[in-house]
């Protein structure tokens, strides 16, 4: 297994060049194949982000399908 501050970067690698959030939502997966192991990854993801791996996909999921809204002028 790799460290997990490698993990993270491969993550975001995913996230960022093939979408893997629009994917899976399986975070043991994810992490089975960028060799991470999953309960590191998540702790350091809780750690960095405050979301669990599975809450991270899914907000990303969310965020992809419902893009945030400009602020109302006033």
């Amino acid at each position: 297994m790799k460290p997990a501050s490698k993990a993270y970067n491969d993550l975001w690698t995913l996230i960022d060049k093939e979408s893997i959030h629009l994917k899976t939502l399986d975070f043991g997966a994810v992490c089975e194949r960028i060799g991470a192991n999953e309960k590191e990854l998540e702790t350091t993801l809780l750690r960095e982000l405050g979301y669990t791996g599975y809450e991270l996909l899914v907000e990303l999921r969310r965020r992809h399908f419902q893009p945030a809204t400009e602020p109302d002028s006033a």
